[in-house]
C-alpha cells in the first residue's frame, strides 16, 4: 500500500543520509508526523471502502426510483417550508422531550391517517405513546388510544430517549439501557428487538446529541424514509462519529434485523439531530448510503418556537418533517 511505502522511504532516508543525532531526532519526528497522517489517510480509505461495499450489498432493486421511490429521483431536499403545524403537546409544554408524527406506512389508501405523540415523562426514559385517528383528533385530544410499552420505566422493553417512529402497525424505538431497537406491535402488544452492530454502541448518555445542550438519552435515533427503517447512533469503534444502520422487519419470521451499516465522519455530540430521506442522512451535511458520498454544502433552516430540539423525523407519506420542539409539535413541508 502507498501509505506504508511512504513511511518506509522516510525512515530509510533518516538512517542512511544523516549521521548527526540532533538532525536524526528532528527528521524522525517529521517522519512520525507523516506516519500519523498516512495512517489517518489509510483509515479514511478503509472507511470509504467499507461504506462502498455496504452500499453495493443487498440494496433493493427498486431503490433508484420505482413506484413509491419516485421522489428519490429528484435528488436532495431543496428547501423546507415554514411550519405548517404548530401545536402544544397534548401533555403540555412541561414535557420538553419526546417525538411525534404521522404513521409512516399504511396497509392501504382506505386506511385513515394515524397521528401519534410520545412525550417522555421522566428523564427522557419513560413515556406512553398516544395514537389519534386524524389530525383533528390530535388537535382536540379526542379519539385517543394509549399504549403501555412496558410495566415500568426500568423494564427492558421501556423506551429510552426521545426518538421513535410509527411504521405500519408498530412503534419502533430505542430499548432501555441497551444497544437494541425495539418493535412494539400495536395490535398484539408483542415486542421484538435487534442489537445494533458496532464496537461499543453508545447508550445511557455515551453519545447523545449535544450541539446546543446535550439531550439526555438521545444516543440512538430511529428514523424512516421511502426505503424503510433506519437507526442513527455512534460507536466507540467509530470514535463517537455517526453510524447509520438499515433495519428490516421480516413478517414471515417475525424478526427485526440489521441488513447494512455505514460509518460517517460526523461527531455525534456536535449534532443537534438527524433524519433520513431517500436513503440520505441529513445533519449539517448529507450522507448518501447509496453512493457513500457526502455533501456539506446544504443549508436547510428549520424555524422553531423555542431553542431545544428533542427529535426530528421525516415522513415518506406526506413528505413532511416532524419536530418535537421542547413541548411544541412542529411540522414542515419538504420540497425536492
Amino acid at each position: 500500500m502507498p501509505f506504508f511505502f511512504i513511511s518506509f522511504t522516510c525512515l530509510r532516508y533518516v538512517l542512511v543520509f544523516d549521521d548527526r543525532w540532533v538532525n536524526y531526532v528532528k527528521k524522525w519526528t517529521v517522519c512520525r508526523g507523516m506516519d500519523v497522517i498516512n495512517m489517518k489517510m489509510f483509515k479514511e480509505k478503509l472507511r470509504y471502502l467499507k461504506n462502498s461495499a455496504e452500499s453495493c450489498r443487498s440494496i433493493p432493486s427498486d431503490f433508484t426510483g420505482k413506484s413509491h421511490h419516485m421522489y428519490c429521483l429528484k435528488g436532495l431536499i431543496k428547501s423546507i417550508s415554514e411550519p405548517v403545524v404548530t401545536k402544544v403537546s397534548p401533555y403540555g409544554k412541561s414535557y420538553i422531550s419526546g417525538s411525534w408524527g404521522k404513521q409512516a406506512q399504511r396497509d392501504g389508501v382506505d386506511q385513515p391517517d394515524t397521528y401519534w405523540v410520545l412525550s417522555l415523562l421522566n428523564s427522557n426514559i419513560w413515556g406512553t405513546p398516544s395514537a389519534f385517528t386524524h389530525i383533528r383528533g390530535l388537535h382536540a385530544v379526542q379519539e385517543q388510544r394509549d399504549f403501555t410499552l412496558a410495566p415500568s420505566q426500568t423494564h427492558t422493553n421501556a423506551v429510552e430517549g426521545p426518538s421513535a417512529v410509527l411504521y405500519g402497525d408498530a412503534l419502533f424505538y430505542h430499548c432501555y439501557r441497551s444497544a437494541d431497537i425495539c418493535r412494539y406491535d400495536l395490535k398484539t402488544n408483542n415486542v421484538k428487538r435487534v442489537t445494533l452492530p458496532g464496537t461499543g454502541v453508545g447508550f445511557n448518555n455515551k453519545f447523545p446529541y449535544c450541539y446546543y445542550d446535550c439531550r439526555a438519552n438521545s444516543d440512538v435515533d430511529v428514523e424512516v424514509d421511502e426505503t424503510g427503517l433506519w437507526a442513527i447512533y455512534a460507536t466507540v469503534g467509530n470514535h463517537g462519529n455517526l453510524v447509520v444502520s438499515r433495519l428490516v422487519w421480516d413478517d414471515r419470521a417475525e424478526s427485526l434485523n440489521v441488513s447494512q451499516t455505514w460509518e460517517t465522519r460526523v461527531f455525534k455530540k456536535a449534532v443537534t439531530s438527524a433524519f433520513m430521506v431517500c436513503g440520505v442522512m441529513y445533519v449539517f451535511y448529507a450522507f448518501d448510503t447509496a453512493t457513500g458520498r457526502e455533501d456539506n454544502t446544504l443549508a436547510l433552516p428549520l424555524e422553531k418556537v423555542v431553542k431545544g430540539v428533542a427529535s426530528v423525523s421525516y415522513n415518506p407519506v406526506d413528505k413532511q418533517i416532524y419536530m418535537y420542539n421542547d413541548g411544541y409539535l412542529m411540522a414542515y413541508q419538504a420540497s425536492f
